[in-house]
C-alpha cells in the first residue's frame, strides 16, 4: 500500500532541485511557479506554465537524442580499416603488441588527447541535459497533479503520445478514469501505479458520496438536488471514480483475451467500438476467419482449467478491496461468462465472509446509533422537565408577571410509587399551584401528567384560569405541572380547601430504562403540548390529600 502510493509521486523528487536560470524560458518558469504557489488563479498563466515546462522537457530530450545519435555515428568510423578480409585496426594503449601503439606520432597522440577531452565534455553536456530533462519532467508532473486551474483539454492536445505519465495526469483531471488505467496498466505496464491510482480515486469518490448521503439523512435533501445544486463539475468527475476497481479488473481480464487470441496488439483501444449488449470481455476485433472447432475447444479448455493470469490478477485486486466495488457487478460486468466456479471458489468464499462481516458490522452500528439516539432523547426530556420545573421558564406563566410570594411546599401523597408536592406562588391577581410529581414506579412512563384541582370554598374567591400539564415523565424523574387560579379581593382572613387528583396515562415497559427510545414526542421542543397516549397505555387517577390556602399566608409581609 505505501509502496504503491509512493509510486505515484516518485517522479516529483527531481522537481525539488533548483531550476538553473540559463535561459529566458527558465526565468519565466521560475516566475510563473512563484505566482502559482502564491495563489494565482488566472487560467492563462497556468496554461502558459504548463506549456513552458513541456517545452523545456521536449528541448532537453531532443538534445539528448541528438547527442546520442552523433556519438553513435562517430564511434562507427573510429576504427581504421585493415587489409581485405581482416578486422579494422584500432589503437590500443593497453596492448604492447599493437603496431599503432609503437609507431604513433606526436601529432597522433595530441589528437587522441583532444578526442578524450571532447568525449569527456560531451558526456558532461549529456549528463547536464539528462538532469535538465528529469528536472522539467518532475516539475511538469507535479504541476499537472497539483494545479486545478489549467485547461486540461488544451494541455492534453499539446502532450505527445509517448509522454504517457503526463497524459495520465491530465486524463485524471478530466475524469477519464478508464483511459488513465489503460495508460498505467497497458501502456506503461505498471500495475502498482494503476492500483495506487484506484485507491486514491475511490477514496475521493467515496468521501463525496458519503457526504451527500449524510446531508440527505440530516438535512432531508434529495440526492439529485444535492448533486445539481452543490456539486461542481470536478465533484461529478470525482464521484464517477467509485467504479474504478471494476474498470481495473476488466483491464486485467483483457490480458487473457489477448493471450488466447494469440495477438496482444488486436485489443480495441477505442471504447466507442464497444457495444453495451456484447460480451464485456470480447474486447478484441472480430477475426477475419471464424475459429475452427479445434481452436474453440482449446480456448474453452484453457478457460475451464484456469490458465488465466489476468483473471487471477483481477480477483487478487478485488479480494484486497472487497468493500470498494459493487458485488452485483462481479457477475454482470466483471467475470467472464464461461468461467468455471472452481476457478473463483476461493474468491467467492472470501466475498461471502466479507458480506457476513459487513452485515454484522452494520447491525452493531445500528444498535450503537439506537442507544445513542435513546440517550440523547432521554437527556432532552430531562432538560425539558428541568426547564418546566422553573416557573420563570414556563412561557404560559409569563403573562402573570412577577412572583410576589411563594408558600412552603406541602406533601399531598402517602404512597411511594408517585410522590406529589404542591407549592403555591402568589402573583398580583393570580395564584399558581405548582405540583412536583416524582415517578418511582419501575418500568412506568407517565404521559400528560396533570393534577385536577377544585375549590371547596367560595367560588367567588378563586376561578380556574389555566392548566399546564407535564407532557412526559420517565421513571426516576421529577417534573412539574401547574394549575392557575384567578383571585378576587376579599375581606379578612379566608382559608380555602382544594380537592386534588393526580391524573396521567401510563405505559409499561420491560425493565427500568426507556429501551424503545419513545418519549411521547418531547423532542418536538415543547414539553407542554398534549401528546396522544402510546399504544398499550392506560389512564390512571390517584386521589391526593386536600390542599389548604389562607389569604393571610398569601398576602402577609
Amino acid at each position: 500500500g505505501t509502496r504503491r502510493a509512493a509510486a505515484l509521486y516518485a517522479d516529483d523528487a527531481a522537481a525539488d532541485r533548483p531550476l538553473p536560470l540559463t535561459s529566458g524560458s527558465a526565468v519565466a518558469v521560475a516566475y510563473l511557479e512563484f505566482l502559482v504557489a502564491n495563489g494565482e488563479a488566472f487560467e492563462l498563466l497556468h496554461d502558459e506554465l504548463a506549456y513552458l515546462l513541456l517545452d523545456g522537457l521536449l528541448k532537453a530530450r531532443d538534445h539528448d537524442e541528438a547527442a546520442s545519435k552523433g556519438k553513435a555515428a562517430g564511434s562507427s568510423s573510429a576504427g581504421r580499416a585493415g587489409p581485405k578480409g581482416q578486422q579494422p585496426v584500432t589503437a590500443d594503449d593497453d596492448n604492447p603488441l599493437s603496431e599503432v601503439h609503437h609507431h604513433r606520432t606526436p601529432a597522433a597522440a595530441t589528437r587522441a588527447e583532444g578526442e578524450k577531452t571532447t568525449s569527456s565534455a560531451r558526456d558532461t553536456r549529456k549528463k547536464r541535459r539528462h538532469d535538465e530533462e528529469l528536472l522539467y519532467a518532475g516539475r511538469l508532473r507535479r504541476f499537472l497533479r497539483v494545479s486545478t486551474r489549467y485547461r486540461a483539454d488544451q494541455v492534453l492536445s499539446w502532450l505527445p503520445l509517448d509522454l504517457a505519465r503526463e497524459r495520465a495526469l491530465v486524463l485524471a483531471r478530466l475524469g477519464r478514469h478508464d483511459e488513465v488505467l489503460r495508460v498505467y496498466a497497458e501502456d506503461l505496464d505498471d500495475d502498482d501505479l494503476a492500483e495506487a491510482y484506484c485507491a486514491r480515486t475511490w477514496k475521493r469518490a467515496d468521501a463525496l458520496i458519503a457526504d451527500r448521503d449524510r446531508r440527505e439523512l440530516v438535512d432531508g435533501k434529495d440526492p439529485n438536488e444535492i448533486v445539481e445544486d452543490e456539486w461542481t463539475e470536478a465533484d461529478l468527475r470525482d464521484a464517477a471514480g467509485i467504479d474504478v476497481y471494476e474498470t481495473l479488473a476488466r483491464l486485467y481480464i483483457r490480458r487473457d483475451d489477448a493471450l488466447f487470441d494469440g495477438d496482444a496488439e488486436d485489443l480495441v483501444d477505442d471504447e466507442d467500438e464497444y457495444e453495451e449488449d456484447d460480451d464485456l470481455y470480447d474486447w478484441t476485433d472480430e477475426p477475419e476467419e471464424p475459429l475452427t472447432e479445434a481452436e474453440k475447444l482449446e480456448r474453452e479448455y484453457k478457460y475451464q482449467t484456469g490458465e488465466r493470469p489476468g483473471l487471477a490478477k483481477a480477483l487478487h485486486v478485488l479480494r484486497r478491496n472487497l468493500g470498494r466495488f459493487d458485488h452485483a457487478a462481479l457477475v454482470t460486468r466483471i467475470l467472464p461468462q464461461e468461467v468455471s466456479f472452481s476457478v473463483v471458489f476461493d474468491f467467492c468464499r472470501a466475498l461471502h465472509r466479507y458480506s457476513l462481516h459487513a452485515s454484522r458490522f452494520v447491525e452493531i452500528q445500528h444498535q450503537l446509533l439506537k442507544v445513542d439516539y435513546v440517550n440523547q432523547k432521554y437527556e432532552l426530556t430531562q432538560l425539558q422537565i428541568k426547564l418546566q420545573s422553573k416557573i420563570a421558564a414556563v412561557p404560559e406563566l409569563a403573562r402573570l408577571g412577577r412572583v410576589k410570594r411563594s408558600l412552603p411546599p406541602v406533601d399531598l401523597t402517602t404512597e411511594d410509587s408517585y410522590k406529589v408536592n404542591a407549592t403555591a406562588h402568589v402573583f398580583d391577581a393570580h395564584v399558581t399551584l405548582q405540583f412536583h410529581v416524582t415517578n418511582n414506579a419501575p418500568g412506568h412512563k407517565l404521559h400528560n401528567v396533570r393534577v385536577k384541582v377544585e375549590s371547596l370554598g367560595d367560588a367567588d374567591l378563586y376561578a380556574l384560569d389555566a392548566e399546564i400539564p407535564l407532557r412526559v415523565l420517565p421513571y426516576r424523574s421529577t417534573g412539574s405541572c401547574y394549575v392557575v387560579f384567578k383571585t378576587f379581593p376579599t375581606v379578612g382572613n379566608v382559608t380555602t380547601s382544594f380537592a386534588s387528583e393526580l391524573r396521567f396515562t401510563v405505559s409499561v415497559r420491560e425493565g427500568d430504562d426507556d429501551a424503545d427510545g419513545e418519549d411521547g414526542g418531547t423532542s418536538s421542543g415543547d414539553a407542554n403540548d398534549e401528546a396522544p397516549p402510546p399504544a398499550g397505555s392506560y389512564l390512571e387517577e390517584i386521589p391526593l390529600q386536600n390542599l389548604e390556602i389562607s389569604t393571610a399566608d398569601m398576602y402577609s409581609a
